[in-house]
């Protein structure tokens, strides 16, 4: 059950907002994957679904604007101020300053190659599902749950909420079954509170025909 599409997909609808955008540095010999630290963080409300998994680059203006930059030459940069949002027939984002975008660092931020890929959340929930795996050590009834991730600290997030929604599942699936149970007792009790009141009719009956007193 920890392993299922169910569990995942609620673990990352909860993460969305922290997951649903990568984040990475370019530099001149590679592309490092940052998940905290940066000096800003995109929030998207709608995405045309084109644009998933597509990197897209990030140029700090300065303290209030910025400019997102394509793979395609033939896209022309779009620039946008931080703290509003962004929206045009692609997009409806918004990029907010964080608290290490200083005024007084903003000169040197401007240097860097900032790079995001928005992702979808089938992506989410099949990347991360394929970096778990889940085993049952012998003779124990514990879950040895790992998580594969480049970035340890995401992935100490996505096994804590993982391991919060399966504890909420299983409570639900158990409050489930005593409503069910109780139903069903419910049930029981009135089938047998008929059958009784059959009898003492039947017997009230018979009482009465044969002249019994009581």
């Amino acid at each position: 059950v920890i392993g299922s599409y169910d569990i995942m997909q609620e673990t990352m609808r909860r993460l969305r907002n922290r997951l649903q955008v990568s984040y990475y540095i370019v530099g001149r010999v590679r592309v490092t994957e940052q998940f905290s630290g940066l000096p800003f963080e995109v929030k998207v409300s709608n995405i045309n679904p084109a644009w998933y998994e597509v990197p897209l680059g990030i140029r700090i203006i300065d303290y209030d604007n910025y400019e997102i930059t394509f793979t395609d030459i033939n896209t022309p940069p779009v620039k946008g101020k931080f703290d509003k949002e962004l929206i045009n027939v692609d997009f409806n984002l918004t990029i907010n300053r964080t608290p290490y975008l200083d005024k007084e660092l903003v000169s040197s931020m401007k240097a860097t190659n900032y790079q995001i890929v928005i992702h979808s959340i089938e992506w989410l929930i099949g990347n991360f599902q394929a970096g778990m795996s889940v085993n049952n050590p012998e003779y124990t009834n514990i879950l040895e749950i790992k998580m594969k991730d480049i970035i340890p600290e995401r992935a100490i997030l996505v096994l804590d909420t993982l391991n919060q929604v399966y504890t909420e599942n299983t409570l639900k699936s158990k409050i489930e079954l005593n409503e069910k149970t109780i139903v069903y007792i419910d049930k029981q009790l009135d089938e047998i509170s008929f059958n009784l009141k059959n009898i003492e009719d039947t017997m009230q009956n018979y009482k009465s025909r044969k002249n019994i007193l009581d």
